[in-house]
């Protein structure tokens, strides 16, 4: 059971930093136009 929560620990973790990089895409195109 602790194997599992840590997966889904790992998953919020990666999904925050997926939510990260989007938002400097975003950004990015922002400034480009």
């Amino acid at each position: 059971m602790d194997g599992f929560y840590y997966d889904l620990e790992a998953f919020g973790n990666e999904l925050k930093d997926i939510r990260k990089s989007l938002r400097l895409t975003q950004k990015d195109v922002a400034d480009q136009t």
